[in-house]
Formats: structure tokens, C-alpha cells, sequence
């Protein structure tokens, strides 16, 4: 090739490579911050398990403290469902962070390898390049 072509061939390669670089950093900064949000949503799941514990105990020291009644009970029971209604809908929540979380993973892993590809490609323009330089030896003696 022609040390013109290979120049422009490198360039292409090279705006290539960056634009691979930039999607890299970019899937990096993503699970980054779905690992905040997953872990966010792990604090506050805990922070809810254990009010939930303490709710519930002073929701039963409530009943006990009055005459039972169907219509105590029943809010009580209702109270206790509400309460487990939230956890699951904070775990699944969780659950969906964490698939989130994972999927950005291979999606980075993805943009890594592109660019690993980008950059080699220019790594061997280079190796042609310093080849093409080098002088021939003649064939006449």
C-alpha cells in the first residue's frame, strides 16, 4: 500500500477507535451509576425490613391492648398484607436494578472488546506501515 493510503487508512481507524473509546466510557459511567441505584435500592430495602419489624410489633402491641374484635383483626391482617405488598414490590425492584446492573456489564464488556479491535487494527496499519519504510534490499550483486 501507499503511505498515502495507509495514512488515510489510520485516520479512519483512529476516528473508529475513538468512537469506540467514547461508548467504553460511556457504558462505564452506566454501570456506575446502576451499581449506585442497585445499591441504593439494597439500603433502602434493609431500612424498610427493619421498620417493617417495628411496625408490625407495634402494630400487634395495638391489637393486644384492645378488645378483639373481626373489624381489629381485619385491619390488622390488612395492615400486615400492605406491609409485605411494599417488600415485594422493593425487591422486585431490587431484582430489576441488579438485572440492569448486570446487562450493562456485558454490554461494557462488548464496547471493550470493540475498542481492543479498533486499537489493534491501528497497531497493525503501524506494523505495515514500518514495514512499507524499511529499505529492500536488491536482488543484484
Amino acid at each position: 500500500m501507499k503511505p498515502r493510503d495507509l495514512l488515510a487508512l489510520r485516520s479512519i481507524r483512529e476516528r473508529k477507535e475513538n468512537t469506540a473509546c467514547d461508548h467504553l466510557r460511556s457504558c462505564k459511567e452506566k454501570v456506575i451509576s446502576l451499581e449506585d441505584e442497585s445499591q441504593q435500592l439494597m439500603d433502602d430495602l434493609k431500612q424498610y425490613r427493619t421498620w417493617r419489624s417495628q411496625h408490625e410489633s407495634e402494630l400487634y402491641t395495638a391489637l393486644q391492648s384492645q378488645p378483639v374484635s373481626p373489624h381489629g383483626l381485619q385491619d390488622y391482617l390488612a395492615s400486615l398484607n400492605e406491609l409485605s405488598s411494599r417488600e415485594q414490590y422493593l425487591e422486585a425492584q431490587l431484582a430489576e436494578a441488579d438485572s440492569n446492573v448486570k446487562n450493562a456489564k456485558v454490554d461494557f464488556e462488548n464496547a471493550r472488546k470493540t475498542w481492543r479491535n479498533a486499537s489493534r487494527s491501528i497497531e497493525k496499519i503501524d506494523i505495515i506501515a514500518a514495514h512499507n519504510k524499511k529499505p529492500r534490499r536488491s536482488n543484484v550483486m
